[in-house]
């Protein structure tokens, strides 16, 4: 039997109410939070794509707004003073911080109407330049994006990128399946 401290059926789960900012700041730059819960304390950025950097929250909002815009790496390290190490970073972290917030809130959703797309694109290189005996082209050459779309509202549902198989139709229609409840639009 695990021991538990009281009120830690709460840790870790986000809108309880059981955070305040403790007095003193962790090394002058980032609050640091407390859980009245398990006493636990960590910094605010825990949770966040800036976890881990210490890129200040201004220029990592200017970088994330130009990667938004559609400009490239070395546009971005120009305009924002960062380095393209930088901006390459920041535009990782807020992919992943991006992916894992889509699968912790897009569940249960309402989808009157869905449109199944895929659209081609190539990593690294193109597929004809791709030799199957070597590992590392592997997960070169052709990739698709397979998307799973609600009309109405344009949301992404779902998002399967990978080569043009079966297996990733069949994926991508599996987790639109899961984050619709498992009833077809109408």
């Amino acid at each position: 039997m695990i021991a538990r401290l009281p009120g830690s059926e709460v840790a870790g789960q986000r809108g309880q109410g059981n955070l305040a900012v403790r007095t003193g700041k962790g090394r002058g730059k980032w609050r640091i939070l407390r859980c009245s819960k398990c006493r636990t304390e960590f910094s605010e950025r825990k949770g966040t794509p800036l976890w881990g950097t210490t890129m200040p929250p201004k220029r990592a909002a200017a970088i994330a707004n130009h990667l938004a815009a559609v400009c490239g790496i070395r546009k971005s390290s120009r305009l924002t003073g960062a380095s393209k190490n930088g901006v390459t970073s920041i535009g990782k972290r807020l992919g992943f911080h991006a992916v894992s917030l889509h699968d912790e809130r897009a569940r249960d959703l309402d989808v009157s109407e869905a449109q199944f797309d895929e659209k081609w694109s190539f990593v690294e290189k193109k597929q004809k330049q791709c030799d199957d005996a070597k590992p590392e082209d592997a997960l070169a050459g052709d990739q698709w994006d397979h998307t799973a779309v609600d009309v109405e509202s344009r949301f992404v549902v779902s998002l399967t990128v990978g080569k043009r198989t079966s297996e990733s139709l069949v994926e991508t229609v599996a987790d639109f399946a899961e984050r619709t409840g498992g009833a077809p639009p109408s």
